[in-house]
């Protein structure tokens, strides 16, 4: 009897419920919901429901407890479906609102109760801790300062941001303190028309930013810097410069810190190296250097002249085959300072203490130099202009003057590896000359060791197709996946809407995070390849060392009366090396990236062993370096002159390809191993052993001077 009259409460009490809800009254007249127990029954029955009534009656989150019933409980139901929010745009609105942030048409992503990520660019940022801030249409976040963040995690520590694996745009507020860190992605700093790229490293790379009304401060390594071109209607970047220490750009030049490398581009190509031990300011133009009181470089390139002022510091300026310079003026050194001039990778001058010295091709010269220096109180000057080097011990008259002429200065091994050179720099200025599909020899080159047909000559866009491709297919397939993912999910969400039984919607809801998280993986594979693509597609040179073989080394056969050789049947550079040795005084060394080397192992990086080279390489003289830095190495192979053969080997020991040291680095991307024209490694980047053979090279000093030259 009693469980009669209980079921028949229970019943009664259901269906009052139930009646209580009548979505046709509320959908008639909205302001029903104000009934805050109408409210919480209607969220209880169909949440999704409750809030696209609010949403298409915005008017209704006028009242303020209303709408803060409503945000809190949209905010709980966002952690579990972020569609609550982005299909109710009012309603989002209204939730990014409590928090202090603007929303003016943002996606979200995801939304774990603290962080908010966007969906297009995966910005992700502390919602809590961002008052003031912009959500815009393009997922990107506006700082109150005005810096946009165009995705990766930002947070704040005190005044600084900190941004990872990301792009942070600070051209439209006026000082900001940031720290890029780059883990698994590319960090990027966009200011005006440039952009900072951060390179993402086995270890974080870390960089900093701070930019005040008067100057912009970029501190960290391997640092592309690049200037914004519109080319056909399309947003490029072509590199400007690249940075490794700290750099400073004010409203009149720039100043390098102690301990920076900078190396500035022309047309996208390198042209100027410079490496500080102390404060340097560069300036644009002649005369900007006289209020400094440092160490000081005026780089004229519209007058072609480059003027160093050096105090209390070491400097090494190198400059590449495309550097604009005509003339150099080393004003007086009157310290324990020392300035190294490499020559376009030719000459080498040292001025300071020695005072002077010059070493390398001296015939080869480029660029005129005015020297002035004290000795015994008077004035003495070196002067070396169209090829001949003068000494004069009182200038203003030019008194006690002795001439050299530099032209004529040619040892035997130079004169064998003259023709080289000329094709060294053929290379250079004319880079067909010497590229993919260019008229000398059969061109053959290697992707990640595996060689391609030696028959056929592949043209740069052969090799482009080759390597865009199979990233086209895999995009193509991320595409499809991604299709596939959003349609899975928008079924499962229908499906949600419609389910009662809470485990079967745990489960769906599972299936939906765990989709959103492939898409999120999709999306960035996805942008990945694109880049990439987008990358080989803007390379317009690359080199082939075998093409440089065939291209200039018929000379240097001539000169020993021997028939060219097909160098990549036989791949025998070392036979050459071994020829031009025994006839000639070169010097010839195996270079190895690594700690050790002997009859029966050799450690390749830090990381692979490879089998031996072969023993006749020890047996005839050869000295083995040991580079465990890869900065090392390569400054050691720019060293070496342009002209000079090597053999290059497999990590089996056995030998790969030969080649010759062109004049600059696109010469030869692939062994010296910098940035190159695309960070890909089936285009450069090799670290494996190297046989060179090299001319010594001839050094002049001061006291040869004054003994050889002629009055």
């Amino acid at each position: 009897m009693y469980f009669v009259i209980f079921l028949v409460f229970f019943i009664f009490a259901l269906s009052f419920v139930l009646a209580e809800v009548d979505w046709q009254a509320i959908e008639q007249k909205p302001s029903k919901l104000y009934d805050m127990k109408l409210l919480e029954a209607a969220f209880n029955e169909d949440s999704s429901k409750v809030v696209k009534i609010i949403d298409n009656n915005p008017a209704l989150l006028q009242k303020e407890s209303f709408k803060k019933y409503v945000v809190s409980k949209v905010d709980m139901l966002a952690q579990q479906d972020v569609l609550i929010l982005n299909d109710n745009p009012n309603i989002k609105k209204e939730w990014f609102l409590s928090y202090g942030i603007k929303d003016e048409g943002g996606t979200l992503q995801e939304y774990d109760g603290k962080f908010v990520t966007l969906s297009f660019l995966d910005t992700k940022f502390d919602i809590t801790d961002n008052r003031g801030s912009i959500v815009t249409y393009r997922d990107t976040l506006i700082l109150p300062n005005k810096a946009e963040i165009l995705g990766g995690l930002v947070l704040k520590d005190g005044e600084r941001i900190i941004l990872s694996d990301g792009t942070i745009d600070v051209t439209n507020c006026e000082s900001i303190d940031i720290l890029v860190i780059a883990k698994d992605k590319y960090g990027e700093i966009k200011n005006n028309d440039k952009t900072f790229l951060i390179e993402p490293k086995t270890e974080p790379s870390r960089s900093t930013v701070i930019k005040t009304k008067e100057s912009f401060t970029v501190t960290g390594e391997d640092i592309v810097i690049s200037d914004k071109l519109i080319i056909n209607g399309e947003e490029r970047y072509r590199p400007n410069s690249e940075l490794s220490g700290k750099l400073t750009l004010t409203k009149t030049g720039i100043i390098l810190a102690k301990a920076t490398t900078y190396i500035t581009y022309f047309l996208g190509l390198k042209d100027t190296r410079y490496q500080v031990d102390a404060e340097t300011f560069i300036f644009p133009k002649e005369g900007d250097c006289e209020e400094i009181t440092a160490s000081c470089v005026e780089a004229d390139t519209n007058n072609r002249v480059l003027r160093i002022i050096a105090k209390a510091n070491k400097m090494n300026i190198e400059t590449f085959p495309y550097s604009p310079y005509g003339a150099l003026y080393i004003e007086p050194i009157n310290d324990e300072s020392e300035v190294i001039f490499i020559d376009r990778g030719v000459i080498r001058m040292t001025f300071g203490k020695e005072p002077f010295t010059i070493e390398g091709y001296l015939n080869k010269i480029s660029i005129d130099v005015f020297y002035r220096y004290e000795y015994d109180g008077k004035p003495h000057e070196i002067q070396i202009k169209d090829g001949l080097l003068k000494y004069c011990s009182i200038c203003e008259t030019l008194g006690a003057t002795k001439t050299i002429d530099l032209t004529k200065i040619q040892t035997l091994e130079i004169k064998l590896f003259d023709k080289s050179y000329s094709w060294a720099i053929n290379a250079v200025y004319d880079p067909k000359y010497a590229s993919l599909g260019g008229a000398k020899g059969k061109v053959v080159y290697a992707d990640k060791y595996k060689t391609y047909e030696k028959e056929k000559t592949h043209h740069l866009e052969t090799y482009k197709e080759l390597l865009i491709k199979p990233r086209e297919k895999e995009l193509e397939e991320k595409i499809n996946s991604k299709k596939l993912a959003e349609e899975r999910i928008a079924k499962l969400q229908a499906q949600l809407s419609q389910e009662t039984d809470e485990a079967t919607r745990n489960r769906i809801m599972q299936d939906i995070q765990a989709d959103q998280e492939y898409l999120k993986y999709l999306g960035k594979k996805i942008s990945e390849l694109e880049q990439q693509i987008d990358s080989i597609k803007g390379i317009e040179y690359a080199y082939d060392c075998i093409g440089f073989v065939q291209a200039a080394f018929i000379e240097g056969e001539r000169a020993l009366q021997k028939q060219p050789y097909n160098w990549y049947r036989e791949t025998d550079g070392f036979k050459l090396i071994q020829e031009l040795t025994n006839r000639y005084a070169l010097n010839k060394a195996l270079i190895v990236f690594g700690s050790s080397f002997n009859e029966t192992h050799y450690i390749h990086g830090k990381t692979r062993e490879i089998a031996p080279i072969p023993k006749e390489i020890l047996a005839t003289g050869t000295k083995v370096l040991y580079f465990e830095s890869k900065k090392e190495r390569d400054d050691f192979l720019r060293a070496i002159p342009p002209g000079s053969p090597f053999q290059n080997y497999n990590r089996d020991g056995t030998p790969h390809h030969s080649g010759i040291k062109g004049i600059s680095e696109a010469s030869l991307e692939a062994h010296i191993g910098d940035v190159g024209f695309l960070a890909e490694e089936d285009i450069q980047r090799y670290n494996d052993p190297l046989v060179f053979a090299f001319p010594e090279k001839k050094k002049i000093t001061l006291d040869d001077i004054m003994r050889i030259a002629k009055k």
